[in-house]
């Protein structure tokens, strides 16, 4: 039997030509009636998940939100953050001064906000579906950061990061979780932080067993995620790699593949 649902957000619940529907925010709310707690795991910041929080009813049910790529778990009932983990600030200027020697545009997360250099791809996202507020500056970076950083990273063209990425990778994976998290971002967080270890950190605190947990997802950074469930699955727009490490493959996000992820929980 199915106790918690986990999944994943942009590119699985929702995108930027299909915005959540009538029919997913209903299928959640009975899902949730019926005994399934339900974890939304994103790199998004905490301030721009509340509005789905609220939609889902997840206050009411106990639900959970990781937010900030793992860095970050919130208890939906409590209003508590019962986990985080920051990047240090001698970190944030190593990451800082190498966007800037390769061109590349460089963005950390604050609670209520993303600070950028640039306006790319990435950010215009944040900020024009995602409603984050988004403070650009490029004299001054450094200066608005007032607040631990949870998630930062480098966003330019897919063209530059196809480029860049895996130099990248190689760069800073000895001491932070670095990925491709879209096309036009590499996010980075602690070494420690993930949103498959904040998963299997809460599993552990609410005493589930792998059988229990079905998880769902679109990116290569929802794969330690959907490894950790006994029903991992990838939505039908998702990455080669995701879809290989999944149990089964759904229909696509626009197509509302997530409703199939809903009724195999509630079979399971």
């Amino acid at each position: 039997m199915i106790k918690l649902f986990a999944s994943d957000i942009d590119n699985t619940l929702e995108n930027d030509s299909f915005p959540l529907s009538e029919r997913v925010k209903k299928a959640m709310v009975e899902m949730q009636k019926k005994g399934v707690t339900l974890v939304l795991a994103t790199g998004r910041i905490l301030k721009s998940v509340l509005p789905m929080i609220e939609a889902f009813e997840m206050e009411r049910f106990h639900g959970y939100a990781i937010c900030h790529g793992g860095s970050l778990v919130y208890d939906c009932s409590s209003k508590e953050i019962i986990e985080s983990l920051d990047i240090k600030p001698e970190g944030l200027a190593e990451l800082y001064a190498y966007a800037k020697e390769h061109q590349l545009g460089y963005c950390c997360d604050q609670r209520d906000a993303v600070i950028c250099t640039e306006y790319g791809p990435g950010p215009a996202y944040d900020f024009e579906v995602v409603g984050m507020d988004v403070i650009l500056s490029r004299l001054h970076f450094m200066s608005y950061i007032k607040e631990p950083v949870f998630k930062s990273g480098f966003t330019a063209s897919k063209e530059v990061l196809d480029e860049k990425t895996a130099d990248a990778i190689a760069r800073f994976s000895k001491d932070y979780t670095i990925y491709r998290a879209t096309p036009t971002n590499i996010d980075i967080t602690v070494a420690k932080a993930s949103k498959g270890q904040a998963l299997a950190n809460l599993v552990k605190r609410l005493g589930l067993k792998k059988e229990e947990i079905l998880a769902l997802g679109d990116g290569d950074n929802d794969i330690g995620m959907i490894e950790l469930a006994g029903i991992g699955l990838a939505i039908g727009n998702g990455s080669v790699a995701i879809k290989k490490a999944a149990d089964r493959v759904l229909d696509r996000v626009e197509r509302e593949g997530v409703l199939k992820a809903i009724e195999l929980a509630l079979q399971g």
